[in-house]
């Protein structure tokens, strides 16, 4: 199944011309470096989220020009179909274009029952939005050898989390958070980018010159910060186990649980440090979409989902 985020990275990997980006006209003529698809496809992720973030406002302050916000960003879906077309054939590219354009779709209807309070419409739309981010991995996964389905699965709905994590403080009318989830969202696009990027030049390096000495892809963090890893099981019926790691250096932590309206469902105060799991039953709630994120210093680091 081919969806928006296989088009985008199949664009950019083709080296074609969507939006600003100026691309090759096809895989045998491709002159770009290994640092000029880096740089485009962190330049094409970029225009996503930020015509992504100007549907957000636009919807959940309900800002005039909406209408106009929604059909930038579903052109942008329909020129990412449009650039696969000279390797996939016309009729792939136009079946791509109208799933990218759904996908689109689905997240206006996240986005209105999320500002109408709308919870029903809101966990039907989220259960959609997640079951198309699996197909995107498991497409991925079987086109490229170089992106195991669990890093793909774990990449997409990460993306999916930062997301919902700056409508939703949005929403909520918490400006801090939402500045703070919008700066989470640009960080784990690149590194997306990033990862996609060092996929397609291992599966096609004869497209691509070397790069000045560029190595993408490689970790030197030796002080590793808070991290949040996702919910398991999930979906899950009762209770489910969330884990995490608290660096030396944070004085204060915290989890919290809410649903999708932004109510605290629950709190939980981590004082020991390093790995560590937590057990949040959910045997009294109402089957749904929650979501849960983790606090260092009073300072929001991370969110994810979860479905119970």
């Amino acid at each position: 199944m081919k969806t928006k985020y296989t088009v985008m990275i199949l664009a950019l990997a083709g080296m074609l011309t969507t939006s600003e980006i100026t691309l090759a006209q096809s895989p045998q003529n491709a002159k770009s470096t290994c640092c000029d698809l880096k740089s485009d496809m962190r330049k094409l992720w970029e225009d996503h989220i930020s015509w992504t973030r100007n549907v957000i406002l636009n919807i959940i302050d309900d800002l005039p020009g909406t209408t106009e916000a929604v059909n930038r960003l579903l052109q942008n879906q329909t020129d990412i179909g449009n650039a696969i077309k000279p390797f996939y054939g016309e009729a792939a590219g136009n079946q791509l274009t109208a799933l990218l354009r759904e996908h689109i779709t689905i997240a206006a209807e996240l986005l209105t029952a999320l500002k109408t309070g709308n919870t029903t419409a809101f966990n039907d739309a989220n259960v959609r939005w997640y079951a198309n981010a699996d197909a995107i991995a498991t497409f991925l996964s079987a086109a490229n050898p170089n992106w195991p389905l669990d890093e793909m699965n774990a990449m997409m709905r990460e993306h999916l989390d930062a997301t919902a994590t700056e409508a939703v403080a949005r929403k909520n009318q918490n400006y801090t958070a939402d500045v703070i989830a919008y700066d989470n969202v640009h960080n784990q696009i690149l590194e997306m980018a990033d990862m996609l990027t060092e996929g397609f030049i291992r599966q096609f390096p004869n497209m691509f010159k070397g790069c000045g000495g560029a190595k993408s892809n490689q970790k030197t963090d030796t002080n590793p910060g808070v991290r949040l890893n996702q919910n398991a099981p999930n979906p899950f019926t009762d209770k489910t186990i969330i884990s995490y790691f608290i660096p030396n250096n944070i004085m204060q932590a915290q989890l919290i649980v809410y649903d999708v309206m932004g109510n605290t469902i629950k709190k939980f105060d981590i004082r020991a440090k390093g790995e560590g799991t937590l057990t949040f039953d959910a045997s009294n709630l109402k089957n749904g979409v929650y979501m849960y994120s983790i606090y260092a210093d009073g300072r929001l680091v991370d969110s994810k989902t979860m479905i119970h």
